[in-house]
């Protein structure tokens, strides 16, 4: 597994429980389905533009947090 995407897996799993699909959805435009299935690991390839997106939005929503 690249490291991009177990590293995105584990911001998505280990999110702020204040940050919902809906929200992140919201703030990112990446659908509730798609971030549901990267969760259960069911994207065979989720694209590296998408991973970024969704990892610079976690890392930021996480450095908030603390």
């Amino acid at each position: 597994m690249p490291e991009i995407l177990s590293e995105t897996l584990a911001l998505l799993k280990n999110r702020p429980r204040y940050l919902t699909y809906e929200i992140i959805e919201l703030d990112t435009k990446i659908s509730i389905r798609w971030l549901t299935y990267l969760a259960a690991n069911k994207v065979k390839d989720p694209g590296i533009k998408r991973l970024e997106k969704l990892r610079a939005y976690l890392l930021d929503k996480k450095l908030q947090s603390n």
